[in-house]
């Protein structure tokens, strides 16, 4: 990697550029020392883990196993998501691969170029040899030629009163109301939440018959039947809305023969045995700021 600035125009030169923020484009410039921009809005659901056999051992990190609750049974997964990524965004940062932080709002795509506005309304110019990235979504100017129509991952928060249970996780498999995990409310410990998790087109998310009245009283069946009852001074479980959030999931196949639209996740990118070489790897001040500063928990000693 290489970087020069000009403080009258600001134009930075990198030999790889990376942009992104998921999970995947974390790992990569972790496992390859890129440096990256960072554009929020991608960050793992605290409620998600990974598989317990993800190949951490090619990152030279460990994974921890935890039993998730559910109706049928105990199912084992391994360390939670949001965990790994706040830890990798550390440590990219502190090692001088995330340049521009968190400040940064827009990125186009001008020929050889990017154009990035930050918080500030600052322009800075970065040149490169090699763009990445993950996904084209956060970068202007990428032509897209073709879209397959995905459902939209709709995402309803609730927070319930009821007899106290240890579910973490009820699979209901049914595309309006798919999956409901239980999480622990931010403000208070003795308070739980539920997140409904459906895949709904978009006209479901805009009928009647998939809005909040009928999913609650859904919601509420699905709950009874998985044996959660309500309180005993109570008439029936308590469901308050909270929110609503959608993510899209479209398909996007890009015009781009100047870039690399690096569709890989997560396990894929740790799978990937090109380019890891211990020796160097491990001399490098990322992986050394792994070893040294963070425990197999991810917490600072």
């Amino acid at each position: 990697m290489f970087m020069a600035e000009s403080m009258k125009k600001h134009i930075y030169e990198y030999d790889e550029i990376v942009v992104g923020s998921t999970l995947a484009a974390l790992f990569y410039c972790y496992k390859n020392l890129r440096p990256l921009l960072f554009v929020g809005g991608a960050a793992p659901f605290i409620f998600e883990h990974f598989e317990e056999d993800f190949p951490f051992e090619n990152v030279f990190f460990t994974n921890e196993l935890h039993q998730i609750n559910t109706p049928e049974g105990q199912i084992s997964v391994g360390r939670k998501k949001l965990e790994i990524y706040n830890q990798l965004l550390f440590i990219l940062s502190t090692s001088g691969l995330v340049p521009f932080s968190d400040k940064i709002e827009k990125i186009r795509l001008e020929e050889k170029q990017l154009r990035v506005i930050t918080s500030r309304a600052r322009t800075l110019l970065i040149k490169f040899n090699q763009l990445r990235v993950f996904p084209p979504d956060f970068v202007e100017g990428i032509k897209v030629k073709r879209v397959e129509k995905q459902p939209l991952r709709v995402l309803d928060y609730f927070k319930i009163i009821s007899k106290k249970h240890s579910f973490d996780l009820i699979d209901a498999g049914d595309h309006f109301v798919d999956k409901i995990y239980f999480i622990e409310s931010e403000q208070r410990k003795d308070v739980k939440h539920v997140v409904v998790i459906s895949f709904l087109n978009s006209e479901e998310v805009e009928s009647f018959d998939f809005s909040i009245i009928p999913l609650k009283y859904k919601l509420k069946a699905t709950l009874e039947q998985s044996g959660i009852e309500k309180r005993d001074y109570d008439s029936h479980i308590k469901l308050d809305f909270i929110k609503r959030e959608m993510k899209a999931q479209d398909i996007k196949h890009y015009k781009s023969e100047d870039i690399i639209i690096d569709t890989r996740n997560e396990r894929e990118i740790c799978q990937d045995q090109q380019q890891l070489m211990r020796s160097n790897l491990l001399g490098a001040y990322p992986w050394r700021l792994h070893h040294l500063l963070l425990d197999s928990n991810g917490m600072i000693r």
